[in-house]
């Protein structure tokens, strides 16, 4: 994949530059809250000294747990702004999730996907899920952990997790994509191409990690049963990946010890994950276009 060095600024930004423009970056409706999190987490690896430590810099401007409040006009807005004045991954983190949530859930000026699915009940590609044959199985921890969460975005990261384990079969994949679809029916958006989710190409002898890589990019912003169907036959094509095993599920863990070490080899294989993909992330989105394009310009220009 050649890089063009046009791709990259001349100028860096000032921190405070910065912090204005990925603000900016998290208001804007074409950053996906995937997308978003993969960018905190490139400067959570690279540049740690950026952020700030969390402070509610007032009585009215503290993170709220309550969801319902998260609606209520302007709060996604004014936490967006204070931001600004407090760089912390606390504060992003949760601007991020409460992104998410206004997204899932279609609040005024956020694309919703619940429209979707009644579609997605219907499409073929999605049947192709629902038919899986699920007995036997049984979720990673760290799947169950963020399905669980009940956060959207979250849920969609743990499947690129399970993705990009390449000891997993493809029948394991398909299995854990029909097992969210039963309790997020909402998972997968229209499908959609654009500046920030290009078409897929059909052409199978031009497969490649890289291309993997940028279909993964592509699907942080169109999430839809289509691109992720096509990722799974990409996956099995470009790494090799075995259809099924003689043992495709995973054993349940009945011991509470057993239980509590495997949820902690879950949380430190999760962490890895993310901070592996940020990188593969930032390489890829890169060559994309649109607001991903934007935001990974945003990111290379303070980290380099």
């Amino acid at each position: 994949m050649k890089q063009s060095n046009d791709l990259y600024g001349k100028n860096s930004k000032t921190p405070s530059e910065f912090k204005k423009s990925f603000a900016t970056s998290l208001e804007n409706a074409e950053c996906s809250p995937e997308h978003l999190r993969m960018a905190l987490k490139t400067l959570e690896r690279e540049k740690p000294e950026l952020f700030e430590p969390y402070q509610p810099l007032g009585d009215d401007d503290g993170i709220c747990q309550d969801k319902p409040k998260w609606r209520l006009s302007g709060y996604f807005f004014k936490q967006v702004h204070l931001c600004e004045k407090n760089f912390s991954r606390e504060r992003i983190e949760h601007v991020i999730e409460v992104k998410s949530h206004l997204i899932e859930y279609g609040i005024a000026g956020f694309p919703s996907n619940v429209k979707h699915q009644s579609n997605s009940e219907s499409g073929t590609v999605v049947n192709t899920f629902k038919s899986v044959d699920l007995s036997h199985y049984t979720p990673s921890p760290a799947l169950k952990k963020h399905v669980d969460s009940g956060d959207l975005s979250n849920i969609r990261n743990a499947l690129f997790m399970e993705m990009n384990d390449k000891r997993l079969t493809t029948t394991q994949i398909k299995q854990a994509f029909a097992w969210v679809l039963l309790r997020k029916p909402n998972l997968f958006v229209p499908y959609e191409e654009n500046a920030n989710a290009r078409a897929m190409n059909p052409d199978s002898t031009q497969w490649d990690r890289d291309y993997y890589g940028m279909q993964e990019v592509y699907a942080n912003s169109n999430f839809s049963c289509e691109r992720l169907s096509h990722m799974v036959e990409v996956r099995a094509q470009v790494f090799d990946i075995a259809t099924t095993s003689a043992s495709s599920s995973r054993p349940v863990v009945q011991p509470a010890a057993q239980r509590t070490s495997e949820e902690g080899r879950a949380s430190q294989a999760d962490s890895s994950y993310q901070s592996n993909n940020a990188s593969n992330w930032l390489k890829y989105a890169l060559f994309a276009g649109g607001a991903v394009l934007a935001l990974a310009l945003l990111i290379n220009s303070i980290i380099r």
